[in-house]
């Protein structure tokens, strides 16, 4: 697995860690063969909350220690994911 972005943040008095790989799907235009193809991951403390086939979808909502989370893609590149707790926004550490 390739951790593409991770956060890290403080619910209560117990630390969180948020990762996500986004997943691949790379194809040879000329051919439409597959030539990579990688689920991508959202784990918290080490633990798969869900899973897509390759293609991030545009928002997953989960908990963190009890609270409501929001992972969402802003934009058309997953390069601008943002992770909002409790509609607060996270800034992530990679």
């Amino acid at each position: 697995m390739e951790i593409d972005r991770k956060w890290i943040i403080k619910v209560g008095d117990k630390e969180h860690v948020i990762e996500t790989d986004y997943g691949m799907h790379l194809v040879d235009p000329d051919t439409d063969t597959v030539l990579a193809h990688r689920d991508g991951t959202l784990l918290v403390d080490g633990i798969a909350v869900k899973t897509w086939d390759s293609e991030l979808p545009k928002e997953i909502s989960f908990e963190i220690g009890g609270k409501p989370a929001v992972l969402r893609k802003s934009g058309l590149f997953v390069k601008g994911l943002e992770l909002s707790i409790e509609k607060v926004k996270i800034k992530p550490v990679s």
